[in-house]
């Protein structure tokens, strides 16, 4: 039988198809994943009750996924091996119903396949702010932060401005001529940017073709990339520290900021 063969198929749909339809089934899998253990102790590890349990692990001894032991029940290397992809299968799953409705707008290059354990901060009904909060969040939690936006929320810039100022946070940004237009119109606002074009622990400068919002922070803080759609309204903020997003993100910031160009500080009222 060669791979491919429609019987080999449909054992394997017919595999699939066991434990997507039954979360009991992946549970104990998952319980025995580590070291054998007592039935007893299994059923409470995976929240599963007695009648249901038996029936499972019926199941999988009958799949040869696991066998019994002189100390309860193992897996069988087939059945470490279907755990390991199902659960494989199910967070890749999850993190594309996440993503549900942004897939247009993401990023060119972002990694999606690295973005499985990534958090999307989305607004909601009763916190429109939301994405907008946790990019706060993350310019006062981190010692350097390097972006890329043409839009600047009262409350980021607020933080900022409080970090560089009090000698928290050195800042590397690469901004676009709306959110310069925006931040030189009120009096507020321009104050609080001139002091940080005067600041030697903030770099700016400026870009006209802008398509993105990418925040840079300290491994553990995290990055933010903005899912901002075609009329410019943020639909989401994606919160993840995987490696490979880290990466791209700092090339991506790498090649804006060398294709930027300085900010006049006349316009914030600040003489060289």
């Amino acid at each position: 039988m060669q791979p491919g063969d429609d019987t080999t198929a449909a054992a394997a749909f017919d595999d699939a198809a066991f434990l997507a339809r039954s979360p009991n089934r992946l549970a104990v899998l998952g319980a025995l994943a580590e070291e054998p253990t007592p039935r007893r102790a299994l059923g409470e590890e995976a929240g599963v009750e007695r009648v249901t349990l038996g029936r499972v692990l019926d199941d999988l001894v009958e799949r040869e996924w696991a066998r019994e032991t002189a100390d309860g029940y193992a897996l069988t290397p087939t059945g470490a091996w279907a755990h390991d992809a199902f659960s494989d299968l199910l967070a890749t799953l999850r993190a594309t119903s996440r993503l549900r409705g942004l897939a247009e707008w993401l990023p060119e290059g972002l990694p999606l396949r690295a973005l499985r354990d990534a958090e999307v901060v989305r607004p909601e009904r009763g916190d429109p702010a939301a994405p907008l909060r946790r990019a706060e969040r993350h310019t006062r939690e981190t010692s350097r932060q390097r972006v890329v936006t043409d839009a600047l929320a009262p409350g980021v810039l607020d933080a900022m401005h409080d970090g560089v100022t009090g000698g928290d946070l050195r800042l590397e940004a690469v901004v676009g001529p709306s959110m310069l237009a925006v931040t030189a119109a009120a009096p507020e606002t321009r104050k609080r940017f001139a002091d940080l074009l005067a600041s030697d622990a903030a770099a700016f400068r400026t870009a006209t073709d802008i398509d993105i919002v990418l925040g840079i922070h300290d491994p553990g803080v995290g990055i933010g990339v903005g899912i901002i759609d075609g009329d410019g309204v943020t639909r989401a903020l994606v919160d993840t520290d995987a490696p490979a997003v880290r990466e791209w993100a700092v090339d991506t910031f790498e090649r804006r900021w060398r294709e930027a160009e300085p900010i006049d500080p006349a316009r914030f009222g600040i003489e060289e």
